[in-house]
């Protein structure tokens, strides 16, 4: 299922030279650690 990007992480994007890799990388740990949890 692919996240939807929100108007904040657009913001947040264009105000911060963040690494988009990173950024990305950060979502997916995050969704990572949230469906390991689910499965126990």
């Amino acid at each position: 299922m692919q996240r939807a990007i929100r108007p904040e992480d657009i913001t947040l994007l264009n105000t911060q030279p963040l690494d988009l890799t990173a950024y990305l990388r950060d979502l997916e740990s995050e969704d990572g650690s949230r469906s390991s949890s689910e499965q126990g």
